[in-house]
């Protein structure tokens, strides 16, 4: 199981759980949109 980290808005600092995809690259933290 994967998990990513909410990095901005209401929900910051929560982790959500999901089931593993081959397709899904979730974007790292630096990368965000500003």
């Amino acid at each position: 199981m994967g998990a990513v980290r909410i990095i901005g808005g209401r929900w910051r600092g929560r982790k959500l759980k999901f089931p593993n995809v081959g397709a899904l690259r979730p974007t790292h933290d630096r990368i965000r949109e500003t």
